[in-house]
């Protein structure tokens, strides 16, 4: 019996020490997880040397620039000093364009989804040009790019300053649509990246409309997604994406008066990391007058110009090219907006 007892009492014991030393293994694991967790944020591990794996990227060509203003541009970000950014980022491959083998071919089939015959007229060696005398539209485009613009002279017509607007998801939708029934690429396009903006007609002129009701003309245009979802990809001038599309009231012919699309497929699939310019660097570029001008109010009288954000983007090209690059972006008071390209200078080509 004083066996079986001292037997039990040992054994109480050793379930009670047991279960303390089981409780402060798993306290230890927990404080040693914390404390890691913890050198981590303030130790992190750096990030891998950038691959740089399509070697030197060529020049940006950001297209004709606005007559840049004649003004001290002055730092006043909210923290009063340039935003903390990456030092490396990704650039993206563009597929090399179709061949030419049949290109004219499939250009005459865009042509004909427009109701135009195929028999263009030959601009230049890669530019064709075909016209529908009977509704009075042109359609200009390169084979190879099948970038086009197809038009008819709205401007001309008052007819359509009486005809009212559908709704803007009708709009869009209808914008969306033409696109797809002409089979072009737009993967990272959609009708949830869509801008509208309104119009009126006077005087042959487009001036802005204030609501829909008062629209003659409604702007659709379509800008890429994101990269990452955080890295906006911008074209040459923000007042008009590279896809974009202007719609009327007519529910017929003159539904689409204008579209201009010029789309350059990104493989996402395919990048490498690059090393970027030091953003001081960037700053006195755009200091010294080196950037390209998107945008700037004009009749400023003042003599400075407060620039209020900084970040990265990516340009979208308007002309073919290998490559999508990243920027910084300036941007201001007095609507200034400027491009600057954001790779370190020794892994982009002269």
């Amino acid at each position: 019996m004083a066996n079986l007892t001292r037997t039990s009492f040992i054994t109480r014991q050793a379930v009670k020490y047991g279960a303390v030393v089981f409780v402060l293994i798993i306290i230890l694991r927990s404080l040693t997880g914390m404390f890691k967790a913890y050198y981590r944020a303030r130790h992190p591990l750096p990030p891998p040397a950038p691959t740089v794996a399509f070697g030197q990227l060529p020049k940006l060509e950001f297209g004709e620039s606005r007559p840049k203003p004649q003004k001290e541009l002055v730092l006043e970000t909210i923290s009063g000093d340039l935003p903390k950014l990456p030092d490396q980022i990704k650039a993206y491959f563009i597929p090399a364009l179709v061949s030419r083998f049949l290109a004219l071919e499939k250009t005459n089939q865009i042509a004909q989804n427009l109701g135009f015959a195929p028999s263009p007229e030959k601009v230049s060696n890669d530019l064709y040009r075909y016209k529908n005398e009977k509704v009075n539209t042109t359609l200009t485009i390169n084979p190879l790019t099948k970038t086009f613009l197809y038009s008819y002279p709205y401007l001309k017509d008052q007819t359509l300053a009486t005809l009212p607007l559908p709704l803007r998801e009708t709009l869009v939708k209808s914008a969306f649509s033409f696109l797809e029934e002409l089979e072009q690429e737009i993967p990272d396009l959609g009708e949830e990246n869509a801008r509208v903006t309104l119009w009126q007609i006077k005087e042959e002129k487009t001036i802005p409309a204030v609501s829909i009701s008062e629209a003659h003309l409604a702007q659709i245009d379509f800008f890429r997604r994101p990269i990452e979802g955080q890295y906006p990809i911008l074209p040459q001038t923000l007042d008009r994406a590279n896809v974009s599309l202007v719609l009327s009231g007519d529910s017929g012919k003159r539904k689409i008066v204008e579209a201009r699309y010029t789309y350059f497929f990104v493989d996402l699939e395919k990048a490498a990391t690059y090393p970027l310019k030091p953003l001081t660097q960037a700053w006195e570029e755009v200091k010294e007058g080196n950037y390209h001008l998107v945008k700037f109010n004009s009749g400023v009288e003042e003599k400075t110009i407060p620039i209020r954000k900084v970040y990265l983007a990516y340009f979208d090209p308007h002309y073919p090219t290998n490559f999508l690059q990243p920027i910084f972006v300036f941007e201001g008071d007095y609507g200034f907006t400027a491009f600057v390209s954001a790779i370190s200078t020794e892994w982009v080509a002269e």
